[in-house]
C-alpha cells in the first residue's frame, strides 16, 4: 500500500470531485450556477439551509451594489471568502436599518 487513506484524504477527494463536476462553468447562466454551487456547498456543509441564506445574502448584496461579478465573487469557495464577509456585514446593517427587507 502506497499510502493510508484517511478521512481527510476522502474529504479532499470528494471536494475535488464536486469542484469539477458541480461548480459553475464560466459564462453559464446565473440560475444554473447557483444550483450547482448550492448542491456542492450543501453537501460540504451538511445542510442546504445555511447555503440558501448565504445565497440570499449574495443576491441582496448585488441589489445594493450592482457591481460586475459581485454575485460570483460572493459565492466563490462555498461563501468562505472576504467578499461574502463584506456582503454579509453590509446586508445585515441594511436589514437592521430598514433599508433592505428580508
Amino acid at each position: 500500500m502506497l499510502f493510508a487513506v484517511t478521512s481527510s484524504h476522502y474529504l479532499l477527494a470528494t471536494f475535488a470531485i464536486f469542484s469539477v463536476v458541480l461548480l459553475p462553468v464560466p459564462g453559464s447562466g446565473h440560475l444554473s450556477d447557483v444550483t450547482s454551487e448550492t448542491m456542492a456547498c450543501a453537501y460540504l456543509m451538511g445542510s442546504e439551509l445555511p447555503v440558501r441564506e448565504a445565497d440570499r445574502i449574495c443576491d441582496q448584496c448585488v441589489q445594493l451594489f450592482p457591481v460586475p461579478d459581485l454575485g460570483r465573487l460572493c459565492r466563490k469557495s462555498c461563501y468562505i471568502n472576504m467578499d461574502f464577509a463584506a456582503c454579509a456585514t453590509i446586508v445585515n446593517k441594511a436589514r437592521a436599518s430598514g433599508t433592505l427587507r428580508d
